[in-house]
């Protein structure tokens, strides 16, 4: 006897199944795609660079913390020391680009939110920058003399051209863009998914 196409104990056509199962993966690869172009734009694609005449300085996205933490690394390049601060940071990227997949991988209501952590990250970043930036280029001394605050003085006073010059020739580099386009989209599709999925 041959059973009817609605009958239940056939069970589910495989290749329905499949095509079902290509079709939902479909719909995640825009996403993937933006992911990978974070990924590229953080780790692989100079994130800002600094051109003076013949100095001539490049950074990665996880360069920046180090960056801040020195701004004089914008003009004399990373050294070893900045291992110490670049290394956790990429680590967190690395983070931060999983918990981007969370809408990919869950329907939970919160997992959505997680597409907005790179350009969470990336905003915080060039947030502490530009305070950084915009502040004493050598912090005051802890110890509170006349002469230790009037040295610090005039080296913020000196540094304060220096400051205007570099940041005039700073530009932001493709990793910037590439990442910012692949963060937008991932926070805007993230954030636009059905409450109900």
């Amino acid at each position: 006897m041959e059973r009817s196409p609605e009958d239940p104990a056939r069970g589910a056509d495989p290749a329905i199944h499949d095509v079902d199962r290509l079709r939902g993966i479909a719909l995640k690869w825009p996403a993937l795609i933006a992911l990978a172009a974070v990924f590229a734009g953080w780790f692989l694609l100079n994130f800002v660079l600094l051109k003076i005449g013949p100095l001539h300085q490049e950074f990665r996205f996880y360069d920046i913390p180090a960056v801040i933490a020195r701004p004089l690394r914008l003009v004399f390049g990373m050294d070893n020391a900045a291992l110490a601060t670049t290394i956790p940071f990429g680590v967190l990227c690395v983070a931060v680009l999983g918990v981007a997949l969370l809408p990919q991988l869950s329907s939970r209501q919160f997992a959505r939110f997680g597409a907005c952590a790179p350009l969470a990250l990336m905003v915080a970043g060039a947030a502490i920058l530009w305070y950084q930036a915009a502040h004493e280029t050598f912090p005051p001394p802890d110890d509170t003399s006349d002469i230790a605050t009037a040295f610090v003085n005039l080296a913020n006073a000196l540094a304060k051209p220096a400051r205007t010059v570099v940041s005039k020739h700073l530009t932001l580099g493709p990793g910037a863009w590439l990442s910012l386009v692949g963060a937008l989209y991932l926070a805007y599709h993230g954030l636009r998914r059905p409450r109900t999925q």
